[in-house]
């Protein structure tokens, strides 16, 4: 008896066809995005690193080598790329690197340091403070 009304319910057909063919057109879309997105995400990243690669060669040209290690650094940082420097043997190069050591002119006020800790007893006290109750 339901599947007869069902079957002769015009809502039903278009609910139906309806549902198909949004269907149809979500999967179309869906499956476009996978395939053109990786494409252009590499080609995008490709195109970023290698711009940024030439603006560290022409930079790298005007500077001197024991001075070299904050371009190098900041280009790692940037970039998101690790260097590797080779001589003309094709042996690697140990660079003049800035980016492990601390600024020795760089400390933290100790006002700075009592409101660091000051947010972090808060902090503490409301993870693992006892919860008042609650009423129902």
């Amino acid at each position: 008896m339901l599947r007869k009304k069902l079957r002769e319910s015009l809502t039903a057909h278009i609910f139906l066809i309806t549902l198909l063919l949004l269907l149809l057109a979500g999967g179309i879309t869906f499956a476009f995005i996978v395939w053109a997105t990786p494409v252009t995400y590499v080609t995008v990243v490709n195109d970023d690193l290698q711009r940024q690669l030439d603006h560290l060669a022409k930079r790298l040209a005007d500077t001197d080598f024991d001075d070299c290690g904050t371009l190098i650094d900041q280009f790692i940082c940037s970039a998101g790329a690790s260097v590797l420097l080779l001589d003309g043997q094709g042996d690697p190069v140990e660079l003049p690197r800035t980016l492990g050591e601390l600024d020795p002119a760089f400390s933290l006020p100790p006002e700075m340091v009592l409101l660091q800790c000051a947010v972090l007893l808060t902090g503490l006290t409301l993870l693992f403070g006892q919860p008042g109750k609650r009423r129902g």
